[in-house]
């Protein structure tokens, strides 16, 4: 286990090994959200690693190709609007 830190980090370089790999699996997911996150010691557990649970919005300029079968659907007046995807393995 990596010692803790004294004071706050000023940028990704002064944070512990698992702080920068879900600052990265952040910036992967775009948008939704991460459930489960487990902290010991002030420390950020990996293993298990989050559920990450992608947001894709129909419409969006951005939207990414997603696998077919969402978990969760949303449907506004007989349309659909967003899936939720979750994802159990690690983004980063």
């Amino acid at each position: 286990m990596t010692p803790p830190k004294v004071g706050r980090p000023k940028s990704t370089r002064d944070l512990l090994p698992s702080e920068n790999r879900f600052v990265t699996a952040l910036q992967q997911l775009e948008y939704g959200r991460f459930e489960g996150i487990l902290i010991h010691q002030r420390e950020l557990v990996t293993d298990p690693w989050p559920i990450a649970v992608r947001l894709v919005k129909f419409g969006e300029k951005n939207m990414q190709l997603v696998p077919p079968a969402p978990d969760f659907l949303e449907v506004r007046r007989g349309l659909p609007v967003s899936m939720e995807i979750i994802e159990r393995k690690a983004l980063a």
